[in-house]
């Protein structure tokens, strides 16, 4: 039986879920500055810059196994550092390259991607608009019909999940990572959702929502049917920043757990008139069991100044907002609402 690539989350996330298990791994692409991306051997100082072994030496030296793998598909107990020629550096001598998670658990998985990330910070990381994070979800986690759940409300949301990453990375302007919502055309709500509920296989739900048996989706289902399946989740661009990685994870796997028991109802948007505002409500619904999620995600579309949505609403009061950051700081200015969401967060 093939190895894969995966983190568990586990009892001892319990701060931010307490149900989940959910196996996953992370592929961070990233560059390196001042670097020589011909160099085969240790880099010595300015003359040479930093190599991939470096990389992979800086790791290891702060606890993270790391080797310089080239490139390769293998899935290893170690962290690897492999090529990406999709890959464009900001300046010349820059190195591209991928780093790829091996097996981890819990949070210690989490904590050891954040050291990760840290400790490449400290020899000079960054990203730009080539790059990008995916994030791969076992398949074995779904059935048939969780998938289509999850599918519906992805293509359901899409808007509303787009609007925690950078413009770039939005609708169609990626070739990376194609909006899932084109792959239907001009098809309504109600027709895209008949038409999953169709698939009879995982291929079949495949062929609906990656038609040209592509992976560069947002949603990638390609590999559902392979010996190890995955869902593959490319929405994010390149990030250098450990906070942006842990609620990535995090908010990905809470939308995942959750669309395993619901489906938003083609209904709700019957006549296609859902704005961004009414999808982001939907979103924040699907996942109100996660509250802590759910307040990292208002912080980011703040930050990156995506939608802005009229009747942001508090999920313990019921009290609306006309801005996303006007919820954050009643969250923080009402001791009542920020101790019974607290209490009964996940």
């Amino acid at each position: 039986m093939k190895q894969r690539i995966f983190v568990y989350i586990s009892a001892l996330t319990i701060a931010w879920f307490s149900d989940m298990k959910v196996r996953f791994g992370c592929e961070l692409e990233l560059f390196l500055t001042n670097s020589n991306s011909n160099a085969n051997g240790l880099g010595t100082g300015a003359d040479l810059g930093f190599s991939r072994k470096d990389i992979a030496f800086n790791l290891s030296q702060a606890g993270i196994i790391a080797r310089d793998e080239r490139y390769t598909k293998n899935v290893t107990d170690h962290w690897k550092i492999v090529t990406d020629s999709s890959l464009v550096p900001s300046a010349a001598g820059d190195l591209p390259f991928e780093l790829v998670s091996p097996i981890l658990c819990s949070e210690a998985g989490v904590a050891a991607a954040r050291k990760a990330i840290l400790t490449l910070s400290k020899m000079g990381i960054y990203t730009n608009k080539s790059a990008g994070l995916h994030l791969h979800i076992d398949g074995a986690y779904f059935s048939l019909q969780e998938m289509k759940n999850l599918t519906n409300n992805w293509l359901m949301c899409e808007s509303a999940i787009e609007a925690c990453v950078p413009p770039q990375r939005r609708a169609e302007r990626n070739r990376f990572a194609k909006s899932n919502r084109s792959a239907f055309g001009k098809s309504s709500s109600k027709q895209r959702f008949l038409r999953i509920s169709e698939a009879q296989t995982f291929r079949h739900l495949r062929h609906i929502c990656n038609p040209d048996n592509s992976k560069y989706w947002k949603l990638n289902l390609c590999t559902l049917d392979n010996a190890s399946p995955t869902v593959e989740f490319r929405l994010a661009g390149g990030s250098d920043e450990p906070r942006f990685l842990e609620f990535y994870i995090r908010f990905i796997i809470a939308f995942c757990t959750a669309s395993k028991t619901k489906a938003i109802p083609y209904s709700v948007n019957s006549n296609d008139t859902l704005t961004s505002r009414d999808e982001v409500n939907l979103l924040l619904e699907l996942l109100s069991s996660y509250r802590k999620v759910c307040d990292m995600y208002l912080s980011k579309v703040a930050e990156m100044g995506g939608v802005e949505i009229n009747a942001w609403r508090c999920f313990t009061c019921n009290k609306t907002f006309d801005r996303s950051r006007q919820l954050l700081q009643h969250r923080k200015d009402s001791q009542r609402c920020f101790r019974r969401s607290d209490r009964s967060s996940r």
